[in-house]
């Protein structure tokens, strides 16, 4: 398990599970992007994609992408 693991961060230079997040984020970047309705918030999009704790989705949306999801959403 260990093993791959290593190989795992040596080929994508980050952990499995930060994989994971940065794929689930660019998932949520995508859908406040093409939203057509004003139905769509940032909690349910990010819900959606399994973030259960806003607070610390915020921020790591924010790092990742330098700006807060409502403005991802707002254009």
């Amino acid at each position: 398990m260990r093993q791959l693991q290593n190989l795992f961060r040596d080929h994508y230079e980050m952990s499995p599970s930060a994989y994971v997040r940065n794929v689930r984020l660019e998932r949520v970047r995508s859908e406040l992007f093409t939203a057509t309705s004003d139905a769509t918030t940032v909690s349910d999009a990010a819900y959606r994609w399994g973030f259960n704790n806003l607070g610390r989705f915020a921020k790591a949306y924010q790092q990742k992408f330098g700006e807060p999801p409502s403005h991802t959403l707002r254009r």
